[in-house]
């Protein structure tokens, strides 16, 4: 498969097309490596804000539901905290304009009248009642019993203390075009603590997991096969033992998920 590369939304990052390295996927004996299941995996988003205070429960929510289902391959939980709120009294550190635009893509996708927090959004599609289920029914095991329509494996290698270097490769199932599906990579911390001084939290301790630190894509598939290699920037504040990286294939206009996978730093 080659990839053909999107505006990249965070500086410093590499892109290398290398299908020669493609065989170092079958000897590769490292935790730093992952590859999907032959049912999809669902990809679960939550939309959240440090300045809204109804979002602290799904941060929790998300976190104990990542625990669970994650370590299974049933779902990869994403928390994307959006800047929209930022001036009622408190800038959220983790929140990206970036975030915001690309919930609003969501939404009118899902022909929402507007965009809100805390929002989950599962596999391009608008999930409300979250609070009532406990994590392990529903929509998530509908998902998971699809079969998926292409494979993903990655591996993760610390370069350097600012560096983490990713390989992917992809391969789309026979019959899969890969018309309108881009793959995208997204760099996440985990064990993240915030004591709040101001805003709708204020005096509040807020926890969080799977907070996306950068998010890159599409590149768009324009073959079946083939491998990617990237650079994320690691900053010196971030914890390398908790990062990880999830990898997606989207359809950019409908939200249609091919597979998902999230491996986890060991380096």
């Amino acid at each position: 498969m080659s990839f053909v590369k999107k505006p990249v939304y965070s500086a410093g990052l590499l892109f290398l097309l290398a299908m020669a390295l493609a065989a170092s996927f079958s000897a590769v004996a490292s935790e730093c490596y992952g590859k999907s299941p032959a049912y999809k995996v669902a990809l679960l988003e939550l939309y959240t804000s440090e300045g809204c205070s109804s979002c602290p429960p799904a941060d929790h929510w998300l976190s104990n539901l990542g625990q669970g289902q994650f370590e299974k391959q049933q779902v990869v939980p994403l928390a994307m905290h959006v800047d929209y709120w930022n001036y009622l009294g408190w800038k959220d550190p983790f929140s990206s304009k970036q975030y915001s635009q690309r919930q609003r893509r969501l939404g009118a996708m899902n022909n929402l009248r507007t965009v809100y927090t805390p929002q989950f959004v599962l596999n391009g599609e608008d999930l409300r009642g979250w609070y009532k289920r406990n994590g392990t029914d529903g929509p998530i095991e509908k998902v998971n019993n699809e079969r998926a329509r292409a494979s993903i494996e990655m591996t993760l290698e610390k370069k350097s203390a600012s560096r983490l270097e990713v390989g992917t490769r992809i391969d789309l199932s026979a019959g899969q075009s890969a018309d309108d599906y881009g793959l995208y990579l997204a760099l996440f911390e985990n064990d993240l603590v915030s004591v709040i001084p101001s805003g709708e939290n204020t005096g509040k301790t807020l926890h969080h997991d799977y907070v996306v630190r950068q998010l890159i894509g599409p590149y768009t598939l324009t073959s079946q096969t083939g491998l990617l290699r990237e650079s994320f920037t690691i900053d010196s504040t971030w914890q390398s033992q908790n990062l990880g990286v999830a990898a997606y294939i989207q359809n950019a206009k409908t939200g249609d998920l091919l597979q998902a996978l999230m491996v986890k730093n060991c380096s």
